[in-house]
């Protein structure tokens, strides 16, 4: 019993929740869409069932919780600011609504949607009246008839009227005067104002005021003021106008007036002239430029091209996509050159263009136009370049050839492989390459069989005209001696001076070039004039610094315990500016304990050398001199020193810190780290053992600013790599070079040329590549974060990857031909 009692207890409950939640809705909504001009306050009245609800904010209102039932929605008309009427139009559910307000039947459960739009529905007209000479007891009026029976008599003023056509009719003159017209008719517009005036006077003439504008100039507006024998302002003149006045005196001012880009002045500011009774009387105003404006029309160029032009004097720049106008404007009278450069962007390398006129603005031509045409493309642009070397292979440690060789390639935009500049030869030693600002290529030769290690200027244009040899006119070779030691400077204790290898170079803002040499560690400076000048040898530095530690290389490797000084000039490698102008460069390495010693020797650094201590010449030129750094000048040169070994880290130390580049928006640094061997043995030094190698992210910030003379843990931020693959594929292998491009992609010279020899046993052994340099395309865009370094990450299935064709050639250098730094955003060599 009691289980039939729950039971129908329970079911009666179940129904009444269904009954419930299917009940219908009881209440509608009223949605209203209020606009307005800005500063305008509606006043619309909603009246329903229970409701009177007035609201006065524009947007959409929600009146929800209503009653069914009948509705009204009205505007109240609401006077503006600027003094005129304005009335609202309304519409339901999209209908416009001709009565002054909505009715509309609500029902329950429904939302109906009203428009309310406030317009401005009145206009104004000023009315002057006047008298010439006054007349006491003299009152005059004027009947204002218009539109729906309108009717006023005034005597001047500004009147709110509705739009229409209305007639102006003035009472009858005195004796001895005359009006200037009878009758007149004027049209008043919504939200417009219109003029009219009425004058009285013993006598009229005409005065004929002439303003000439100058030709082709859009929107020009003379605002020319006129006012009559009382002083008082008549009216403003913005073209020429013939006008019946009173007899009297009448002077017209003007005022500079800015119009097509150009400040014109009146040829006379101020004039006057009498109107005599019957008669006629002029008023002429010119103007003349104060100013110039340049058109510019590009033509010549793709769709997609981006344009930016710099003119000079003055470096006001201009740009746009594909072709079309630019315009300069507010500039001085005289001659000015445009120069302009294009970018075309491809797959992975842009094109520049190059272009060039000469214009002149005068007085008598102002406004002066012309097509920017005749583009001339920049020579190695829409191409990755890379140099390659094949001294880096390891072999040839029991005396034998092992195929080495050396070579220029590019990477055409697009292309599947590389093309061939320089071809491989086992006589010549391309290392770095380099392009100027002004896209000239520079090319540095470290290893030269027969004669010294040099770099060759191949100038821009002999670069597009195919003339790339060292004794072609126009071309530079730039000789050991700007980077060997200094005649006359005795040495340092235990320093050895002999060896000229340069190893790195890098331009800073002023177009001057740093030369690192790793075996003399020493930093030289090759002088922005001379470089410009085309002269065919350059053999005097601007300038040469080096410090503590200098030319130890060969006395480091050979002698247990003292390459522990941990210097920065101690065996530097690759240079790098930041955007503040200070000057970069890694040095060291990390290597293992030798026999005999108890901890490790030899650490991998990252040092700024400060753009303060550079000295530079009036016309940007390197000139400090022979430097040598004693250790109390030291820590005032290079403020900041920052080890970068991750002696203890996921991926194992960085052996060998040769690659340095400074990200776009000079953010951080990225070192690259070429490999080698905790073991010390010279024979394997080079990079014996199959682990990839890493690049680091050092961001500029923080810490890593902070001076000091002592070394300290650098922040990375990121650390990268390319894992291994399949067959002889060891991943990233050998980093030498790093070059970003414009878009902000990282471009990784690898050397990837392990051989290894019968004798080589354990991890020697399995360290062997197919010898084939490699260029790795890194999508870096995202590590601009501050993050902190824990685990390496591998971009294997991420990077895009390009082989030399010919074996035995390992990629050392890499570089994009980037325009003028000043001329289009991107990271300064």
């Amino acid at each position: 019993m009691r289980r039939v009692v729950l039971a129908s207890l329970l079911g009666a409950w179940m129904g009444w929740l269904l009954a419930s939640c299917a009940a219908p809705p009881r209440e509608g909504a009223l949605e209203l869409e209020i606009r307005a001009p800005a500063g305008l306050r509606p006043r619309v009245v909603v009246r329903g069932p229970g409701l009177e609800r007035r609201v006065e904010e524009s947007g959409r209102v929600r009146l929800g919780g209503l009653a069914p039932g009948d509705y009204s929605v009205s505007a109240e008309a609401v006077d503006g600011e600027d003094g005129h009427l304005y009335r609202a139009a309304l519409s339901l559910e999209g209908a416009a609504v001709a009565s002054g307000s909505v009715r509309s039947s609500l029902s329950a459960g429904e939302t109906r949607r009203v428009g309310v739009e406030y317009r401005v529905a009145t206009g104004r007209l000023r009315l002057e009246v006047a008298v010439s000479p006054a007349l006491a007891g003299f009152v005059p009026q004027v009947e204002v008839r218009g539109p729906g029976g309108y009717a006023e008599r005034v005597g001047g003023g500004v009147l709110r009227l509705e739009p229409g056509l209305y007639t102006l009719t003035p009472s009858l003159p005195p004796q001895g005067y005359t009006l200037s017209l009878s009758s007149s008719q004027v049209e008043v517009r919504a939200g417009q104002e219109v003029e009219a005036r009425v004058a009285y006077a013993r006598g009229f003439g005409t005065l004929w005021v002439e303003v000439a504008p100058p030709g082709g100039v859009e929107g020009f507006a003379a605002g020319a003021e006129l006012y009559g024998p009382d002083g008082g302002l008549l009216r403003r003149l913005d073209a020429s106008e013939r006008l019946r006045l009173p007899a009297g005196v009448y002077t017209l001012v003007a005022r500079p007036v800015a119009a097509g880009g150009v400040v014109w002045a009146p040829m006379a500011e101020r004039q006057s002239a009498v109107v005599p009774a019957d008669g006629e009387a002029r008023l002429s105003l010119g103007y003349q430029a104060t100013q110039a404006a340049l058109g510019v029309s590009v033509v010549g160029v793709g769709a997609g091209d981006e344009v930016r032009v710099r003119l000079e004097p003055g470096a006001l720049l201009q740009s746009r996509v594909g072709p079309g106008p630019l315009r300069f404007e507010g500039l001085a009278f005289g001659e000015y050159t445009l120069r302009a450069q294009a970018v075309r962007p491809g797959v992975w390398a842009e094109r520049y263009w190059e272009g060039e006129a000469r214009v002149q603005a005068s007085p008598a031509s102002p406004l002066p136009s012309l097509d920017l045409s005749g583009w001339t493309e920049r020579a190695g642009s829409g191409r990755i370049w890379v140099a390659g070397n094949g001294s880096f292979s390891n072999g040839g440690r029991g005396g034998t050839s092992t195929g080495e060789l050396n070579a220029v390639y590019y990477l055409e935009d697009g292309a599947a492989g590389f093309s061939t500049f320089i071809a491989p030869t086992p006589l010549q030693g391309p290392f770095r390459i380099a392009f100027d600002r002004e896209g000239s290529l520079y090319v540095l030769h470290q290893y030269v069989a027969g004669s010294p290690a040099r770099i060759v200027r191949v100038s821009q244009a002999n670069l597009r005209a195919g003339r790339i040899s060292e004794g072609e006119p126009g071309n530079t070779v730039i000789e050991g001696e700007v980077w060997g030691w200094p005649a006359g400077v005795a040495p340092g204790p235990h320093m050895e001076v002999w060896g000229n290898e340069p190893a790195d170079m890098a331009f800073d803002a002023r177009g001057n070039l740093w030369v690192v040499n790793d075996v003399l560690g020493l930093i030289a400076c090759v002088r922005a004039s001379d470089l410009r000048s085309g002269a065919a040898r350059i053999r005097e530095a601007g300038a040469r610094i080096w410090g503590p530690g200098t030319g130890l290389y060969r006395y480091v490797l050979s002698t247990p315990g003292q390459n522990g000084d941990n210097r920065p000039f101690l065996i530097p490698h690759a240079l790098a500016f930041d955007l503040e102008g200070n000057l970069w460069f890694t040095s060291g390495g990390y290597q293992g304990p030798r026999p005999g010693e108890g901890s490790p020797v030899k650490r991998a650094f990252l040092n700024r050398l400060h753009a303060a201590r550079l000295s530079y010449a009036a016309n940007g030129d390197c000139n400090g001199g022979d430097v040598g750094l004693g250790e109390a000048e030291l820590a005032q040169w290079v403020d900041v020193r920052l080890d970068v070994s991750l002696a203890e880290s996921d991926a194992g130390p960085v052996a060998k810190p040769v690659a340095l580049a400074l990200e776009p928006g000079g953010g951080a640094l990225w070192v690259g780290d070429f490999g080698g061997n905790a073991g010390g043995s010279g024979d394997l030094y080079r990079d014996a053992n199959a682990a990839p190698e890493t690049l680091l992210r050092v961001p500029l910030a923080g810490e890593n600013l902070r001076p000091g003379a002592a070394w300290r843990p650098a922040w990375v931020s990121h650390r990268l790599t390319v894992g291994v693959g399949s067959g002889l594929d060891r991943g990233l292998q050998q980093v030498f070079g790093l070059a970003f491009d414009r878009a902000g992609y990282l471009w990784v010279a690898s050397n990837n040329n392990v051989e290894v020899l019968p004798s080589d046993t354990g991890e020697a052994a399995l360290a062997r590549t197919d010898r084939r340099g490699r260029l790795y395309r890194l999508d870096v865009r995202g590590y601009r974060m501050s993050a902190v370094y824990t685990q390496t990450l591998d971009l294997r299935g991420a990077a895009q990857v390009f082989s030399v064709p010919t074996e035995g050639v390992g990629l050392v250098g890499v570089a994009v031909n980037l325009p003028n730094p000043e001329a289009l955003p991107f990271v300064r060599p």
